[in-house]
């Protein structure tokens, strides 16, 4: 009887520790979540601006703020039909849907090319990104990442309208895998509502991340909402 107990008590262990460990890596797969921003941008010389942003996010069903960001850059446009940008970028991320957070440092750069065909604007746009995580979080080690981001984009001139309806494709590339390996793709849609007698920008739209060429691929829905002041 004691042999007995003892192979049902150690089945019984093996299985609540084989739970609790399958319990740690749960990964959400899919999720609504919301992106609210105030952003500024002034011409500083011809065909030299600045801009700042800051941005909430939240997520878990738009019941808990998952990201905090605050982004400053340059935009130089030497002709009408590219442009050249770089930013840093500060956030600070929930992670893994738990309760600690991590501090991210980005630096981005990137080049557009943009022609209008009548009342449509067609624009590539070819971002890099580092990305560093903050060593001095207890919640993530040092980590570098560099990613290039891919993003075709339409616009739509609507005849005697301030508003202006847009879609968008993004995928991103990490740096770090050979081969044709993308890590995300992220499709929006929305509108642009320029106020009148202002340069203002007024922007909503429906964001959808999806994660591709991995197990489990999580999809993200999102709602934006942004404002523009422009001098």
């Amino acid at each position: 009887m004691i042999i007995k107990f003892n192979r049902t008590a150690l089945i019984l262990i093996f299985c609540f520790a084989l739970t609790e460990l399958n319990a740690q890596y749960v990964k959400v797969v899919g999720d609504l979540r919301s992106r609210t921003s105030v952003g500024v941008q002034k011409t500083l010389f011809d065909k030299l601006d600045l801009f700042a942003d800051a941005e909430l996010g939240l997520e878990q069903n738009l019941s808990k703020i998952g990201k905090l960001k605050a982004e400053a850059g340059l935009t130089y446009s030497p002709f009408k039909f590219l442009d050249f940008e770089a930013a840093y970028r500060f956030s600070k991320n929930r992670k893994n849907y738990g309760n600690n957070f991590k501090y991210t440092h980005t630096v981005l750069a990137s080049v557009q090319l943009k022609q209008k065909i009548e009342r449509f604007k067609l624009s590539y746009r070819l971002q890099y990104q580092n990305i560093d995580d903050d060593a001095t979080t207890y919640t993530a080690s040092t980590e570098y990442r560099n990613i290039y981001k891919n993003r075709i984009k339409v616009e739509y001139n609507i005849p005697k309208s301030k508003i202006t309806p847009f879609i968008s494709s993004e995928l991103y590339l990490p740096s770090n895998r050979s081969g044709l390996y993308a890590g995300k793709l992220k499709s929006m849609a929305g509108i642009e509502y320029k106020i009148p007698w202002t340069k203002h920008l007024l922007k909503a739209y429906y964001r959808n991340d999806r994660e591709i060429t991995t197990y489990m691929p999580y999809t993200y829905h999102t709602l934006g909402l942004s404002f523009l002041f422009k001098f």
